[in-house]
């Protein structure tokens, strides 16, 4: 697996990149939960670039209108706990090496290294080249 360097600036770069990827496809999701605790820089910026609540209370999370977004996924233990969910992640592997049983419960995933320059420093978060989510499901 890649080494992995998450940042703030790429994280809101995947953050774009992935509301992209969700409004090209005609979801609705009502909100958003992040998984304790990596997954809440991301969610928090996803939750933004959707105009969406972040939810808290994993009690009040439905799999028909919740996304579930976590930050970095290696074995998948995490996100089998939310089968039927929506679910977002970032995983250092290549895509073709990716596990089938990840890539069973999972909708929206990042792979590869995540390495990257910032373009610009007054625009951070623009030009980002090496984003791409696939969807999987």
């Amino acid at each position: 697996m890649a080494t992995v360097e998450l940042n703030v600036p790429t994280m809101m770069n995947m953050a774009i990149a992935l509301a992209q990827k969700i409004k090209a496809s005609k979801k609705k999701y009502t909100n958003i939960y992040a998984i304790p605790r990596g997954g809440y820089l991301l969610g928090c910026m996803l939750a933004h670039q959707l105009d969406l609540p972040l939810e808290v209370n994993k009690n009040a999370i439905n799999p028909k209108n919740t996304l579930i977004v976590d930050d970095l996924v290696d074995s998948g233990k995490t996100v089998s706990n939310f089968k039927g969910f929506d679910i977002a992640v970032y995983t250092g592997y290549v895509f073709e090496e990716v596990p089938q049983e990840l890539l069973d419960n999972i909708t929206y995933i990042k792979t590869g290294s995540f390495k990257e320059e910032l373009k610009s420093t007054v625009k951070p978060y623009v030009g980002s080249t090496n984003q791409e989510f696939r969807r999987v499901k």
